[in-house]
């Protein structure tokens, strides 16, 4: 087994394991460009795992100013129990640390025990959960969003939560063509995923990658899911589909009164640190 740096050289083998690994969970290889995205984000915290001179298992690193995050994170189906995971998990782990981030975590589906099994053991702890929330979107108002580049995307996330530096993230994600970055005046931010990440697959739904509100009144909230359900009917989408985790719990009781429904659990371990609702709600996953 040898564990090394990702190279874009890589890619298209990682795609092959990622769907191996994942299928039926997503519905198609992912884009060499999405994956080029996710490498582009944090180069040197990504990594390939090899058997025999083959790609055997990947994983993905992200940071987000003090916050560092793990995922995706897979190895060949076949390859599975050899210790190619708690090998590439503590290689992304070991640089994380390197980069002083306070908070290093990550997310793993709450219905694969085994996943959960393997991060404990290598010391991550439970957090709260994430869920995947959707809504069926009624017919109704179609309208664009405000749209931002990504150094004013960053910089107004960082009035709102210091600790957080969004703009790598920004730029790869619209660099990409899959993401795009917009406002609600001055009262919500978001970074939306609006192409597909899946080779040859239409998207039928607009995902919030990432959002956050200045300030936590109820109505901001309201007004900003009624903001991209228009803006998802403007782009001929008829499901909207965002992430928050279980510390945003007034958040997410709202959501549910605003018609969303559950659809997939994540759990969030830490390796170090913590993370909690800080002025704003903040609607994200640390999973891709």
């Amino acid at each position: 087994m040898e564990i090394r740096s990702m190279r874009e050289e890589d890619l298209e083998a990682i795609s092959g394991i990622d769907f191996r690994a994942f299928s039926p969970k997503i519905p198609a290889p992912r884009t060499p460009e999405s994956l080029r995205a996710r490498l582009a984000q944090a180069p040197e915290g990504c990594f390939t795992a090899f058997v025999d001179g083959k790609a055997a298992g990947f994983t993905f690193s992200r940071t987000w100013g003090k916050l560092g995050w793990i995922g995706a994170l897979a190895v060949e189906p076949e390859l599975g129990g050899k210790g190619l995971g708690k090998a590439l998990l503590a290689a992304a782990a070991n640089w994380l640390e390197g980069r002083s981030c306070r908070v290093i975590g990550l997310e793993t589906r709450a219905d694969v025990p085994s996943n959960i099994g393997l991060y404990a053991g290598a010391g991550f702890r439970l957090g709260l959960s994430t869920l995947t929330l959707t809504k069926i979107l009624p017919a109704g108002e179609e309208a664009r969003l405000e749209p931002m580049d990504a150094a004013d995307f960053a910089r107004a996330v960082a009035k709102i939560r210091p600790e957080l530096d969004m703009r790598g993230e920004a730029e790869t994600e619209i660099a990409s063509g899959c993401g795009a970055a917009y406002r609600l005046d001055g009262d919500a931010f978001f970074l939306l995923r609006e192409g597909t990440i899946y080779r040859g697959y239409a998207p039928g739904s607009l995902q919030l990658q990432f959002g956050l509100t200045r300030g936590r009144k109820p109505g901001t909230l309201a007004r900003a899911m009624l903001a991209l359900e228009a803006h998802a009917r403007h782009l001929g989408r008829g499901k909207l589909m965002i992430q928050a985790n279980s510390a945003e719990g007034e958040s997410v009781e709202q959501l549910l009164k605003l018609g969303f429904k559950v659809e997939m659990l994540r759990a969030r371990l830490f390796l170090r640190g913590s993370w909690n609702a800080g002025r704003g709600v903040e609607l994200c996953s640390w999973a891709v």
